[in-house]
């Protein structure tokens, strides 16, 4: 050490790196505007109107959430007689267990029992897809079914549902698990009058989202979710489902939803 401190060109490095040091600490620090301190009043009431009626829904969302029985809904799973299908968590036995699911490996029984029991859940496993009549899947999508993809790809659940307008999350993560599963949801409450299946076809297909592209107003939900199943499926899937099946059946009064407007432009 005492010959570091003899070195010329140590010291040097010292006495620059002491000397930008200060330099720093004896900037200020800009002290950022608080934004909701510099909203107008207007703006602010705004603010404080939005914030009030996200706490009641979340709060009205967490009430409704308790009253989800996944296994008291019509829930069907549509499996495949490969082999392959039966794995270690994602099987036949597993999903007739933790949800009550009626099993069904051909799309004719499938649409018989279909038309009887009005399902809410769908289970369709990745080996079945070719066996799917996509018209039926995606009228039911555009209504509010869930259609759960077990060990299946992004392209083929887009096939499925007719949803193109949703981005695939984590692309590739996925194929490093054996047992997957994957679900697109979507929600669409429109006024009377609006021309529903024009914003259907803009929020699936040709992906535009805002009021002014789709002409009118509408309240929508529309998200993604794939998980790895690593576990059995009451822990993995379970949870996940239960909470979105919740978020997007609730019913959206429209006194949740409307909030006041500034008068900006």
């Amino acid at each position: 050490m005492l010959k570091l401190l003899k070195n010329p060109l140590y010291l040097a490095i010292l006495f620059l790196l002491i000397t930008v040091k200060s330099i720093l600490l004896a900037q200020e620090i800009p002290v950022l505007p608080n934004p909701i301190e510099a909203m107008s009043e207007t703006d602010y009431a705004i603010y404080h109107e939005i914030q009030k009626q996200d706490e009641l829904y979340h709060q009205i969302l967490a009430d409704y959430i308790d009253t989800i029985d996944l296994s008291a809904l019509n829930i069907v799973y549509l499996s495949a007689l490969d082999h392959n299908a039966q794995m270690e968590y994602i099987n036949d036995v597993a999903l007739i267990e933790n949800f009550g699911a009626k099993v069904i490996t051909s799309w004719t029984d499938f649409e018989r029992f279909a038309e009887v029991n009005s399902p809410q859940i769908v289970f369709i496993h990745g080996l079945a897809v070719a066996e799917v009549n996509t018209d039926w899947t995606q009228r039911a999508y555009r209504s509010g079914v869930f259609i759960v993809g077990l060990n299946m790809t992004f392209n083929d659940m887009q096939k499925i549902t007719g949803d193109y307008c949703l981005d695939e999350p984590n692309p590739g993560y996925m194929e490093y698990f054996p047992e997957t599963a994957l679900y697109f949801t979507f929600s669409l409450q429109t006024p009377e009058g609006a021309n529903r299946q024009l914003i259907e076809q803009g929020l699936l297909e040709t992906c535009k989202d805002r009021d002014a592209d789709l002409g009118g107003e509408y309240i929508a939900g529309h998200g993604v979710v794939n998980l790895p199943i690593v576990a059995s499926i009451d822990e993995v899937v379970i949870p996940e489902l239960r909470f979105d099946y919740a978020r997007y059946t609730l019913p959206r009064s429209k006194e949740l939803l409307q909030f006041p407007t500034s008068d900006k432009p």
